[in-house]
């Protein structure tokens, strides 16, 4: 049971309370009717302006976005901070601290409360002025939303008459409901949930009972009360407030002395910038296309914005791009290195991480990741030269180009070293990075289908890229990080495309959706394809330009991008990385290249991007097994032998003979597989035509024809069951003579051939062939000669 103060009431007789009602009656008659006459007659209340709705509901709103999880982390707003709460969200407790501060009679009035008006006029009456307030809540809803605050009777009139309105139209909740969401309590913050953020970094639904009554005490004026301000001075009235509440019986006398003692704690003031500024600033950009509104409105309209962020890779990829040691050094007249970053959901086009630059000082800061427009150099070769070929050409990982010198018109591409290696395999030609080869590829298949998938893949190209420097990124405009994120999320996700965003869905605060993201993707390459292309990029990382990768522990696909500067050093670094669940995208460069103002050649795309794609990556997986590609339906597996592939540049499948060192793996769509079996690697057959013969002096002479140049021949001699090598010769040269002059006389001799292959397995055995037959011979003394006996 609540304690009650002891109060001393005077005792009446009924007939003297009768009395006292007939006079209160008769006193507010009078004043109705005078008010009715001042209202009616002088003031012209026909003139004024009814209840508006709108006025009370339609408040500017704090934009709020959440991540993917569905929590808040951030709120944008524009000159009023406010969140909409629902009545039924406040604790009574919290609602009692406000009505016992300002309208203890709000339950019991019908929006204007008498008896407080004629309390207010005779203490203002007795002072000479407007000291004393008599305002219900009701009345303050609508001073606050309807009317100036000008201290007139008039004034004070239209408050009261639109009071009496607004308490017919809405509940008393509803009105208390409006009161909370109004207010304004200092420190930019209106509406009591936006307070209790801002002074106690809470919702309102979790304040306690003095928290509440600090916040109740702020109302009465916030330059005074506000507890950041004049701490002293809000703690003074909230004590009041709670006193109040004890009088009221809202709270036991014990209840508010033990909540008095408690100490005045308010959170630290809120930085201007916002978390996660880039992230941010790309979802408001979206919001804004997407909803249609401007930049104002969308920070007003108390939208709430459900993103995909993933907030501890977003972290992560902040401290990457903020951290000098993973960035390239400054460029020679002491220009920073930039630096932008993007990790993709391929699966969905959800943006879970993304940095524009080292540092976010500023709201809509310029964002590299988005706005920057660089050269993708080598980067561009997966999407606009060899995804067509594999599709359109049917290309293969063991097709061989051209690497040489060639003249297209004046246009003489070179590679990165100057060097040239002749005919190469496409893995070969995109894991070195070659430049030649692509051009040559893209010369092939026709510019303009390249130019088709790199727009169907999301690249923002001019018809002026339509030529054979678009194969090495040589762009009017260029790319953004962002736009190569999202086409090689498209390889990523078997050639389909969901396009990039931030945002899942937009509702209004009520939770009425306004937006949902929903796409069903752009397929710009075959799965099959998708694979194989994937597959080659794998090379990259396993013995390519972005071996750097490798210290992930993880199989990742990979294609880094280096864009030169007058041969004097670099303008754009690159790095992409995928694997079916994600793909982390990395530039570094200079936002202005000039005189003295590039990087350091030696920071190429295999450098510094590679290494935070692989800080990022080995963080990602460093307690967890990551994905790979499972080969579609249409794709085969073979074996391929790797020594005929590279000293034949023919194409054939292993045999059961090919030791497993000399073999490679590849992938084929169904029906482009080889059929053809290598026979490299099979014991060579022994010479079908051993003959032996004397020469004039009778020396005996082994001759046999060589069938196999891949394999040398070694000549046995045997006398009385043990044989001696007497050699052996090059296959190579086909026709074969051996004199034996150290061939003993008057004994049966036998000569035979064995074909002993020029390779060796993997254990440095020797590959053997079959003995051929033996050709027996008896070397004579002196010059005669006597036939070989087969």
């Amino acid at each position: 049971m609540k304690e009650k103060r002891a109060r001393t009431k005077k005792l009446r007789t009924p007939q003297q309370q009768k009395k006292r009602r007939r006079i209160a009656l008769c006193s507010m008659a009078l004043v109705l009717a005078l008010l009715c006459y001042f209202c009616f007659g002088v003031l012209k209340i026909q003139s004024w302006r009814g209840l508006s709705v709108s006025k009370l509901t339609d408040l500017a709103q704090t934009l709020l976005i959440y991540d993917a999880n569905g929590d808040a982390v951030a709120s944008v707003y524009g000159a009023q901070d406010r969140i909409m709460v629902d009545i039924d969200t406040i604790p009574q407790e919290v609602r009692n601290a406000f009505i016992a501060a300002e309208d203890v009679r709000f339950y019991k009035h019908h929006g204007v409360d008498v008896k407080r008006i004629f309390g207010a006029m005779l203490t203002n009456i007795q002072k000479g002025g407007y000291s004393e307030g008599a305002s219900t809540i009701t009345q303050q809803v609508i001073k606050l939303t309807h009317l100036s605050t000008e201290k007139k009777l008039s004034r004070k009139a239209q408050e009261a008459y639109l009071a009496l309105q607004l308490e017919r139209k809405f509940s008393k909740d509803d009105i208390l409901e409006m009161y909370l969401n109004i207010v304004y309590f200092g420190r930019g913050a209106y509406g009591i949930e936006a307070a209790a953020k801002v002074y106690f970094d809470k919702s309102a639904s979790e304040l306690s009972i003095d928290e509440a009554a600090s916040l109740a005490a702020i109302l009465k004026s916030p330059t005074k009360y506000a507890p950041h301000l004049h701490p002293d001075n809000n703690l003074e009235r909230r004590n009041l407030v709670l006193d109040l509440m004890a009088d009221y019986e809202m709270l036991t006398g014990t209840e508010a002395n033990n909540l008095k003692k408690k100490p005045l704690t308010v959170a630290e003031d809120r930085p201007e910038k916002y978390n996660y500024g880039y992230y941010i600033d790309t979802v408001l950009d979206e919001a804004c296309e997407k909803l249609g509104v401007s930049m104002d409105e969308l920070y007003s309209g108390g939208y709430r914005i459900y993103t995909t962020l993933d907030a501890t890779k977003q972290l992560q990829a902040e401290a990457l791009c903020a951290d000098p040691a993973m960035l390239p050094q400054d460029a020679p007249d002491g220009t920073q290195a930039q630096v932008a970053m993007v990790v993709m959901d391929p699966k969905t086009g959800g943006i879970q991480a993304l940095v524009g630059g080292r540092e976010h000082t500023t709201l809509q800061a310029f964002n590299r990741a988005t706005q920057a427009y660089r050269s993708p150099g080598s980067c561009i070769k997966p999407i606009a030269v060899f995804a067509p070929a594999i599709d359109e050409a049917d290309y293969t990982a063991t097709t061989y180009v051209e690497d040489a010198p060639v003249d297209y018109g004046g246009y003489k591409p070179q590679n990165f070293t100057g060097k040239f290696l002749g005919q190469v395999t496409v893995r070969t030609a995109l894991s070195q990075s070659l430049n030649v080869p692509a051009v040559n590829t893209l010369h092939d298949i026709g510019v303009s289908t390249g130019m088709a998938y790199a727009q169907k893949a999301g690249l923002d190209l001019e018809e002026e890229d339509k030529n054979l420097s678009m194969a090495l990124g040589g762009l009017t405009r260029g790319v953004t990080p962002l736009a190569m994120c999202d086409a090689y999320a498209g390889i990523a996700n078997g050639g389909m495309r969901m396009p990039a965003h931030t945002i899942a869905r937009i509702t209004q605060a009520d939770g009425e959706t306004l937006y949902a993201y929903s796409d069903a993707g752009v397929r710009y390459m075959s799965e099959d394809g998708a694979f194989l292309l994937t597959d080659i990029l794998r090379e990259t990382v396993e013995s390519g330009s972005a071996k750097g990768l490798q210290e992930v522990g993880a199989p990742l696909a990979a294609k880094t991008g280096t864009v030169d500067y007058k041969g004097v050093g670099n303008r754009d670094v690159w790095t992409i990385t995928y694997n079916p669940e994600m793909v982390v995208t990395v530039w570094m460069g200079i936002d202005t290249p000039g005189e003295a103002c590039y990087l350091n050649e030696k920071d190429s795309g295999g450098s510094r991007p590679t290494a935070v794609c692989a800080a990022f990556l080995k963080e990602q997986y460093a307690d967890r097994a990551a994905p790979w590609f499972d080969a579609p339906d249409g794709v085969v597996a073979v074996d391929i032998d790797k020594t005929v592939l590279e000293r034949q540049h023919k194409v054939i499948a292993a045999s059961a003979t090919t030791p497993k060192e000399a073999t490679v793996r590849e992938f084929y769509k169904l029906g482009d597989e080889p059929t053809d079996v290598s026979d490299y690697w099979d014991p060579p057959a022994p010479p079908q035509d051993v003959h032996v013969e004397a020469d004039s002096s009778g020396v005996p002479i082994v001759t046999f024809t060589m069938q196999k140049d891949t394999a040398y021949y070694e000549v046995f001699r045997k006398v009385s069951g043990e044989a001696t090598s007497l050699g052996s010769l090059d296959g190579s040269k086909k026709a074969a003579a051996l004199r034996d002059i150290t061939a003993p006389a008057n004994v049966p001799l036998e000569y035979y051939v064995v074909a002993v292959h020029k390779e060796k397995r993997g254990d440095g055995s020797a590959i053997t062939g079959n003995p051929s037959h033996s050709v027996r011979f008896v070397r004579q003394n002196g010059s005669g000669v006597q036939p070989a006996i087969d």
